[in-house]
Formats: C-alpha cells, structure tokens, sequence
C-alpha cells in the first residue's frame, strides 16, 4: 500500500471513525436518509474488503463511478481508504473496475475531467489523495484563519467535478457538522428557498451564476441570506455581482483554481500556503501578464509543460496590486487594443452592440487575425463594424455570416464599465 493510501486511511480514521459528526443528510431521497460519520466510515471498510474479495486490487484496478448518486460518497471513501484510483463520470453509469490505459503511480488518487476552458477540449487529470488532501487541510487551515466559521453545509455543486468534490465536498467533511448532500442541483435551486427555510444553512460553495440566481430570487428571505457565508468560484466573480454578495452574505470569500492545479490556488486574491504565483508579462511595463503557478498538487494530464522554475501556465491573464491577485479571464478571450492594453472580446462585442444595436461574436483566429461573425440581415453593417474593429486592434478582421449569440440586453455604459475586465483600473 503506497502513501498516499496510508495517508488517507489515517484521514478517514481521524475525520470519520467513531464520529458522530459529521452528519450527511441526503435531500434528493424520497425519505429523509442520514448518515453519521461512524457509519460512512463502517460502509467505507466493508466496501474496501469486498472489493478485495472480488480480486479488485489498487495495483491493477481502476474503480469506475457515478457521481450522480449516494452511493458514490461510500466508494470515494473505500477508495481512499484503499488507496485505489477512482475515475468519477457525470452521467448515471453504475459502478465498474477497469484496468488501467497506462501504469499509475501507486497510491491511487481522483481521475477527473477539466471543463475545456484550459484547453481545447475537456482532459483528463490524475490526482493522488496526498494532493487531495493537501488541498483540504490547507483550505480549512485558511478558512479557519480568515474566520470562515463552521457549519450547517448544503453542498450542491457537482462531484465529478474539482471544485464540488474536493473545496466543498471533502473540505465539509473534514470541518463541518452537518453536510446536506444534493444530487439534483437543478432540483435544489427550484425549491432552495424551501431548502434555506427548513435548514439552518451556514455554508454555501457556489459559482457566479448560482450566486445571481439567489440574489434575484424574489421569494428569498434576505434576511436568512445574511447568517450564510459563501465561498464562490468556477469563474470571476462581475464586480458588481460582488458588491451585492458583499452587502448580502455575512462573509464572501472568493477562490480561484483549475482541476489541474487540484485545484485552489488562491483565496481572496491570495495565494494558499503552499502554492507560488508570479505574472508572466510581455514587457517589464506592462501590469498585466499570464498567471503562471507553482505548486506540489498540480496533476499529471497530457501535455503537461512547466518553465524552467517549475511553473505552470493557466492561460488566465492576472495581475498583481497591493499584494493581491486579480484574475482578468482567459488570455483567448482578450486581445491587445491599439494603445497596446488587453480588452476583452466580451467588451468589445458589449460596445458593438451599444453602438450599432448589433449583436456579433468575435474569436481570435488561429493565424492571429479576429474572426468576426454577424447575422447575414445585418450585412449592410457589416463593412462598418468590420473597420471599427480593425482601426482598434491593428488586425485584421475575417468576416463570417451565420447565427450569432444573442446579447437580449443592451447593458448600461457604467455597469460594462464595472465588469471584471476593468478590475485593473477599479481594484
């Protein structure tokens, strides 16, 4: 049995074995379902042993699992109990072992997939539970420092993915008392009113977009907002979106990460203890420049490249003022105007759109020109639009007819002006 094993067996032991808390409360159950940390902990052992006794063993095995569905938390247990790896799907699959494409460090660990925002496609990353759960100490060592106090969790993000699995999922079962478990986001949403009125919820690990469905929820009781704290990641958080979190919440922490990182590499702009972040700028003048990070819990996954001091490229354009780390976005997603600053194409299509009352979609081409696409009844605006954008850029703009995403809304000039892109003249 490698380390890493032994080290979450010692994890299980100490978070779970013999524990009345915490507790796991199961919400997509038709009856209430509990179960206390003794149990899961007794459920973890005798999956373990069974699987033993099934000739499914950590060296050969690769266990093959839903994390869609309850059962799933008692086979991530066995797992790291076991020291097996276990590769964890979104869709309902049941539960199978399969023998390994390629040899894998002993130990086991989590095989999860990106989201495809950090490459062209979703890929495969390789954690060991020693990373794992380095990540989970060091984010409820910073949580307890930042005074992110304990709680009531409800935990709805989804499992097969970094930021749902390990920040919120693991990181509760390691700090707090009650977890009430939700495989159903969607349903959760619908009724989570219902869900804040009958449950005494402290905690809450959410994205940008599940925070803005809360705040204009009208049938939210504002009051029982303002006794949650919320950790909010999976993208940036619009600064204006903050400032209502800010106001509502009674703590707002902000993380950022990537799956291949494993993932936290910053809260509040700053980095976790273990991770080393510096900008990777064009010129010495500039602010602005690609975040590069260094850190023990980055994963193996294809195409894996670090510099010469072992850093990591996350292709997210950052920068760094009075010691915190402000994160603009994707660097696909920006290009350099011609005053030589970096502007997103999300704002330039904002602008378009004010301008013209036309909705386009812009893309950098791979030969570095801008690959504009407009909706052929907006052709008699399409030379026009195609000059403005050259004129600002120095490119050159190729020309697409076809559907385009539709912007329903013309934003207000002040509130594109507050958006995250602007953060490094508003912070």
């Amino acid at each position: 049995m490698g380390a890493s094993s032994s080290l979450g067996k010692s994890w299980l032991q100490r978070t779970l074995q013999g524990q009345g808390e915490p507790v796991i409360q199961f919400l997509d159950e038709k009856s209430e379902t509990y179960l206390s940390a003794a149990n899961l902990y007794n459920l973890a052992i005798e999956k373990y042993k069974a699987l033993r006794r099934q000739g499914v063993k950590p060296e050969n095995s690769v266990l093959v699992t839903s994390a869609s569905d309850p059962s799933f938390v008692t086979t991530l247990m066995a797992a790291l109990c076991g020291g097996y790896w276990l590769k964890l799907e979104g869709k309902k699959s049941g539960e199978r072992s399969a023998q390994p494409a390629k040899a894998l460090p002993p130990g086991g660990g989590l095989i999860l997939f990106t989201s495809g925002t950090s490459s062209k496609s979703p890929r495969e990353v390789f954690l060991t539970w020693e990373q794992v759960l380095t990540q989970v100490q060091a984010h409820s060592e910073e949580f307890d420092r930042i005074g992110f106090e304990p709680g009531v969790r409800l935990s709805l993000l989804p499992k097969h993915h970094c930021f749902g699995l390990i920040v919120d999922f693991l990181v509760g079962l390691d700090r707090d008392p009650v977890i009430l478990l939700s495989f159903q986001p969607e349903s959760i949403l619908r009724r989570l009113h219902m869900v804040l009125e009958n449950f005494d919820v402290h905690v809450l690990c959410l994205t940008p977009r599940i925070v803005e469905i809360l705040l204009n929820d009208k049938s939210q009781d504002l009051k029982r907002l303002k006794k949650i704290q919320v950790l909010c990641g999976g993208a940036t958080l619009p600064k204006i979106l903050r400032q209502r979190s800010e106001s509502t919440f009674s703590k707002l922490v902000e993380g950022y990460g990537q799956t291949e990182c494993g993932p936290g590499v910053l809260l509040n702009g700053t980095p976790i203890p273990f991770c080393e972040v510096r900008i990777d700028r064009d010129n010495e003048s500039e602010d602005i420049g690609r975040l590069l990070v260094k850190t023990p819990t980055l994963g193996e996954f294809e195409g894996k490249v670090l510099d010469e001091n072992g850093f990591f490229d996350t292709g997210d354009l950052a920068f760094i003022k009075e010691g915190r780390v402000y994160i603009l976005g994707r660097k696909s997603d920006f290009l350099k105007n011609s005053s030589g600053e970096w502007t997103s194409l999300e704002k330039e299509k904002e602008d378009i759109l004010l301008r013209f009352g036309v909705n386009i979609d812009l893309d950098a081409g791979a030969s570095g020109e801008i690959v504009m696409t407009i909706a052929i009844d907006h052709q008699h605006l399409s030379s026009r639009i195609q000059k403005t954008i050259e004129k600002r850029f120095f490119r050159k703009v190729t020309l697409k007819f076809g559907a385009v995403s539709l912007r329903l809304e013309v934003r207000q000039k002040k509130e594109a002006s507050q958006k995250v892109w602007s953060a490094h003249h508003a912070a």
